[in-house]
Parts: C-alpha cells; structure tokens; sequence
C-alpha cells in the first residue's frame, strides 16, 4: 500500500470487555503509524439484563468512555471511525444505545457482525506481522466472541464467528464461584460444543500460520515469557508459542483456578486474571481442532484493521496496489445467485449515469457524507444496482423482497450491517412499494434513511427499465434542465426506438418525480456508434 495523503484516523472498537482507541495515520513506506492509544475495561456483556437490555449504567459508562477518547483524540483532528461488535450486537436495545451516544457525544456507530469483525482482525495482522504470501489461520478470542478465519493477504478461504468469549464464559461457568474442576469441566465442555460442527468444514484446509491476536494471547506470552525466560516481556508482537506451551499454560492456570492466586503468581492485573482462565481454555481447545503447532502473537488486530479500512474506502482508487474488497465480494455473491452480468453491467452504468448527472445538474439531491468513511450513496447505489435481481435465485415472485434478504443475510464482507441493509432496501424498492417507517422491512431506520433509499430506489427504477428487454437498446443516459422540467435523454444506437424500454421508462417515472418533487420529461435520441 503506498501512503496516502490522508489525516489521522481515530479507530474505537466497542468490545464486549473493553473500549480501546487507536488514533494513527498513513506513513510514507505505506504502514500505519500509531499516534495514540487509550483503553476502558467496561465489561459490557456482563450489563446485559434478564431481557437481553444493555441497562442503564452501561449507556452513562460508555458515554463517559468515548467522551475521554474524543478528547484525547481531538487534538489530531482525526476522522473518527466507530464499530461495536458482539456485546452491542446481543442487545435488543443497541438503537436506543447508539442513539443516546449520538445525542451526547455526535459519535455515529457502526455494528459490525462477526464476519467482517474477523476480516478487519486479518487487515490487522497483515499490518503488524511479516506474513507476505503466507496463507494465515487468524484467531481473535474477544469478550463475547470468537472469531476465526483463514485467508491470504484479502482472499478469504473460511471465515466464522463463534459465540465463544472469555468475558460471557467467565460469568455463566466460573463468576461467582469458588471454582471448582467441575466449572471448568463444564466450560471446556460448552467450548467444545460450539467448536464440533466447524470439524465437517476444516477438513482439507491448509495455512501456512497460525496467528493469535487477543487480550488473552498477549497475557499469555507474558505469562510465558515470565516462566520460561525470566523477564517480562514488553512487546507480544511476533512472539511464538506452541501448542505445547499453552498446554502447560492453561494446566498451571487451572491448577491455580482462583483469579486471585493467578493474579499473584504471574503478577497480573486483577482485570486480566478474571479471564485468562476462559480465555486460555479457548484458545487450548481451538489449536488441537485445527492441529496447529505453533502460534504466532499479533497485538495488531481489529482497530488497526479499521484503521486500514479507513484509509481504503477515502483512498482507496490513489492507492496503488489496493483491491477493492468490496466490489470484489458484490462479484462474488453476484456469481453465487446467478446474475447476468451483462444485464447487471448495464443497468449499474445507466443508474451510475443518473445518479452523477444528477449531482451536477441538482446538488441537493446528492449528498454524500462529508468523512467518506460511510459507504457513499453512489457505493449503495452501485452494489445495489448490481444485486437487485439476486433474489431470483430464490424464485421469481417477490423476489425484490428476496433480495432484500438475501444481501442483507449474506457474508458480504466490507459492508456494516446497516450498510448490507441500507443497499438491500434499494434492491427491494425498486420494484414496488416506497420506503417508509411504517414499513416493517425499515423498522429500524430514520426518516431520513428512507429519503435516501426512495431517490436511489428511483433512480434504480429508471435504470432498470431502461434495460427491461435486456437487449442494451439504450446506451446512455443524459440529463437536462429545461422549462419543461428535468429531462431526461435516452441514447440509443437503435435505428428503431426501443419502445418496451420507454414504456416501461414512462411507467416508472412517477416514483421518480414524486421522490424529486420535479417534472421529468423523456425524450429519446439515436446515435450512430458504427
């Protein structure tokens, strides 16, 4: 990755156990350089209440938190990127938490699933580890989840999320308790539960590493750093254990048992030791399912894999050699559902066509988000337009709604998971139907949510009749402002107007003007192209 010029970027990952901030910046060789750090051990899987409700003290607790990061962060003048993973995501109240956070302190959230939590830990990696064309198994044990994934600088070969933490499974198996083997017994036993149905998929899956990156991991090279070399150890990045090792780690650990002696005999700090029982254990359990002999330590892992990301998606284009990851997995589950691409070429040029003649000719109707760190409305627009038809696969009738479900559900990595819904909504208003809060499919957006997805679901109507004959009859598409209204041009290389296309055009122009509040008029020209 050569650098970008770009201003700081302040990564703060939400976790289960802890909030940690990561303020760095693109360097000249292409790295990132780390300019800041702050952490909160807040424990937010521990304050999620009988109902699944984060209760109260962790809304003012995380508030307090990100308040302290932002000012520690501020004087960078950074462009802030926030994420929340497993505890925010088990939370049936996590809108109400994300949006008293935005009231309070104008941080916007971004929930991520398991899946791309786990390809942001492997950007990490990549960062802070040699691992060059090295195909890697990536493990990141959080606080409420695990999440595992094997891939090849950002070709991901298995990737899944485990809801396996050392934080949940230190509360339900050993918090509270003076432990006893029987606890432990039973918590290697729910371990080995979640892990037994990844066995039927592994086999056959080959990596050259293995690389850990947890709060566990780094406590335990310390931990064995202490034991075997007698000195502590200051940086855990690159350190190695084997499977040995932390086999006869996680024995003297559960010989120990008790937070408080772990905590004396390997000079521990009290919030560490509650959980390095668990997580050992997990850890222990995970090597011996994919027969791994030796680990490599990354204290690189999700927040300088969002870092990253960051720079990608406001750079992205000006970065020589960087992949969009993005659009290479729109492709991948377009091949997966079938889609022609001829068809969904076409249709994605003509809406793209719409959507920047439009930002010249009216402004104010194309906002794009000031930071870019957002997927922009061209982004959602462009994947949608591509996807829309997925839902075919399922079967024709509704298969809007289909598709819906299918981008919004699928592992589409690169994506939030308001981002897949965000696109999958467009995918399903172009066809029927405007999106509304009454709508159950937009039950969890804003009003101003829904705005954005009726003028692309517009604009993608347009585009796709355009194209309704699927035989490319309209090449292009042009815009302008007349004393009639808003025109709207038709090429085609056509000696014979493409009269279904323009029916179909003049059938869809109502949503258009209604979303617009514009008259549109259509017009058709042929152009000769031979």
């Amino acid at each position: 990755m050569s650098s970008p010029s770009s201003q700081p970027i302040a990564a703060i990952d939400i976790g289960t156990n802890s909030v940690h901030l990561l303020v760095a910046k693109s360097n000249e060789d292409g790295r990132i350089s780390i300019l800041d750090t702050d952490k909160a051990v807040l424990r937010l899987g521990e304050d999620l209440d009988e109902a699944g409700n984060l209760v109260p003290e962790a809304f003012t607790k995380t508030i307090q938190a990100l308040k302290r990061m932002q000012a520690i962060a501020a004087s960078y003048q950074p462009i802030y990127r926030v994420v929340a993973t497993h505890a925010t995501r088990s939370a049936r109240n996590y809108k109400d938490f994300f949006q008293k956070i935005y009231d309070e302190s104008s941080i916007h959230i971004s929930l991520i699933d398991g899946e791309e939590e786990a390809r942001l830990v492997s950007l990490g990696m990549q960062e802070g580890l040699a691992l060059d064309d090295k195909t890697f198994l990536g493990v990141d044990i959080g606080g409420g989840s695990t999440e595992i994934i094997v891939c090849q600088d950002q070709k991901v070969r298995f990737v899944r999320s485990l809801e396996l933490g050392a934080v949940t499974l230190n509360k339900r198996f050993l918090k509270g308790h003076s432990i006893k083997k029987e606890h432990i017994r039973n918590l290697e036993h729910e371990v080995e539960l979640k892990l037994g149905p990844l066995r039927t998929h592994i086999k056959g899956l080959k990596f050259d590493c293995a690389v850990i990156c947890s709060g566990a991991a780094k406590t335990l090279a310390q931990m064995h750093s202490q034991d075997f070399q007698e000195k502590k150890l200051e940086d855990a990045n690159g350190y190695h254990l084997t499977a040995g090792d932390i086999k006869k780690l996680t024995k003297s650990i559960h010989r120990l048992r008790s937070p408080k002696h772990i905590s004396e005999h390997w000079h521990l700090h009290e919030d560490r030791a509650h959980i390095i029982l668990a997580g050992s254990s997990i850890l222990n359990l995970i090597g011996k399912l994919f027969d791994v002999d030796e680990w490599i330590i990354s204290t690189y892992g999700v927040r300088e894999g969002l870092v990253i990301d960051t720079i990608a998606r406001l750079h992205g284009p000006q970065i020589k050699g960087f992949d969009d990851v993005r659009w290479k997995n729109i492709l991948s589950l377009s091949k997966k559902f079938a889609i022609n691409d001829d068809y969904a070429r076409q249709v994605t040029n003509l809406a793209l066509e719409i959507f920047d003649q439009l930002g010249e000719k009216m402004p104010s109707y194309v906002k794009q988000d000031a930071s870019g760190v957002q997927i922009s409305d061209r982004g959602i627009l462009r994947a949608a337009a591509w996807l829309h038809e997925c839902g075919k696969f399922i079967s024709y009738p509704r298969y809007h709604k289909h598709s819906l479900y299918l981008i919004a559900n699928s592992r589409l990595m690169g994506f939030s998971q308001k981002e897949r819904q965000m696109i999958g909504l467009v995918a399903r208003f172009h066809r029927k139907g405007k999106a509304n809060l009454k709508n159950y499919d937009c039950r969890e957006l804003s009003g101003k949510d829904c705005k954005r997805i009726n003028f692309l679901a517009s604009i993608l109507r347009i585009a796709a009749a355009a194209n309704r004959t699927r035989q490319g009859c309209i090449t292009n598409i042009e815009l302008h402002q007349s004393e009639e209204g808003l025109e709207f041009i038709f090429i085609t290389d056509s000696k014979h107007a493409p009269e279904v296309d323009l029916y179909k055009i003049s059938k869809e122009k109502k949503f258009f003007e209604e979303v617009i509040e514009h008259p549109l008029v259509l017009k058709t020209e042929y152009k000769d192209n031979g």
